[in-house]
């Protein structure tokens, strides 16, 4: 990744007189790289930017015109884990993992990433230690870019025109910006991932200024569908990805191996017609797995791709999961899905570019690299943070 990367994590205060947290800003190990100062006297926009949709891509917009037009260096924030990963125990509905996340920044060209690491120590901060302790004893940017919803401290008690006041008190000027509507709303995350989880995918592409995508690796199959069908990769999605509805879309693969960029059909669901059907005639026990499937077949490709990573796109749902009353009429139906996907697909490069607003086109020329679950990351930023010596 070309962005440097730079951590804040929050220890639980320690029985001082004044009762202040420790604070470590340092350079994850995973960077692989010398320690990267936090630029002070920056441009920070601050956010959760899960998605890094329209609405985020504005704000980062708006710090880095505002960077270049004063000389500063930008930086863009992000949280992990989520804070509703810690606040409400929610699991499974990031519409980015941490990596991916970084992925987008890096095609939007953004230099410096802060990653707030989310403990529980770093939600009991109130909304003067955040401004005091955070922003203006450790950070000290010069300029702070948000939204108008943007929450923080304590319960979320500190408001966007509270962090005015207080950061004004600190020669920290805040500018606050307004949330980019679509159809006449807002455009959130929450928002987006409710088209995502009821199969709209052709809406939510609209408001994130690309198609969704998941990072899987291939993993082996029972081979079914090699025999009886098309030929298909199962996914292996690392764990905190928001689940799909179940269904059969349209989109694009980007492989690994050679980053080449393949139309694609892609399933997702528990295979109704398969776990009832031994062949296509005798019934069988219906499976009791809880997580749909996520298996894609690349239209225009003959290979092995066992133990790639993949990138999906996924655009558009041409129909929901069914059960059909053999294999034989399912097979006839997959045959009639792939001929709709393709001719809605059409080239596959240049009709992904086309999806992509043109300030993320940078995203599809970067390498597919593995990702992990959001735990996992976590512990990668959190190899380097006790034997970091504290900024304060």
């Amino acid at each position: 990744m070309s962005a440097k990367i730079v951590c804040l994590y929050v220890e639980s205060p320690q029985q001082t007189l004044d009762n202040s947290p420790q604070i470590h800003l340092f350079s994850p190990a995973f960077t692989q790289e010398q320690k990267t100062p936090f630029p002070r006297g920056c441009v920070l926009v601050l956010g959760v930017m899960d998605g890094v949709h329209r609405g985020h891509q504005h704000l980062i917009q708006v710090g880095n015109e505002l960077a270049q037009k004063e000389g500063r260096p930008l930086v863009v924030s992000t949280f992990v884990p989520h804070p509703a990963t810690v606040l409400q125990q929610r699991q499974h509905f990031l519409l980015t993992l941490p990596e991916e996340r970084l992925q987008l920044f890096d095609a939007l060209g953004i230099s410096y990433v802060l990653l707030f690491v989310f403990t529980e120590a770093f939600a009991r901060l109130t909304p003067q230690q955040f401004v005091d302790e955070i922003l203006g004893n450790t950070l000290q940017p010069a300029h702070i870019v948000a939204g108008e919803n943007f929450r923080f401290g304590y319960r979320a008690q500190g408001s966007v025109p509270l962090l005015k006041t207080l950061t004004q008190a600190l020669g920290i000027t805040t500018h606050v910006l307004p949330l980019v509507q679509d159809n006449a709303q807002p455009i959130s995350s929450s928002r987006i991932r409710h088209l995502i989880q009821t199969g709209t995918a052709d809406t939510a592409h609209t408001l994130l200024g690309y198609p969704w995508f998941l990072t899987g690796k291939v993993i082996p199959g029972n081979q079914i569908g090699r025999l009886h069908f098309v030929p298909t990769a199962n996914l292996q999605v690392p764990q905190g990805k928001l689940p799909i509805a179940s269904g059969i879309y349209g989109g694009w693969v980007q492989r690994q191996a050679d980053e080449q960029i393949y139309p694609a059909a892609i399933y997702v669901g528990q295979r109704p017609t398969i776990t009832q059907h031994t062949d296509g005639n005798q019934p069988a026990s219906p499976t009791t797995a809880s997580s749909p499937r996520i298996e894609v077949h690349l239209l225009d490709f003959a290979g092995e791709l066992y133990g790639e990573w993949l990138r999906v796109f996924v655009q558009f749902r041409i129909r929901s999961d069914a059960r059909f009353p053999t294999l034989n009429q399912l097979a006839r139906q997959i045959q009639q899905d792939i001929h709709e996907i393709r001719q809605r697909l059409g080239n596959s490069q240049t009709s992904l570019l086309q999806q992509i607003t043109p300030q993320l086109h940078a995203f599809i020329r970067q390498p597919v690299r593995p990702v992990h679950a959001e735990p996992d990351f976590l512990n990668l930023c959190l190899n380097t943070a006790l034997s970091t010596p504290s900024s304060k």
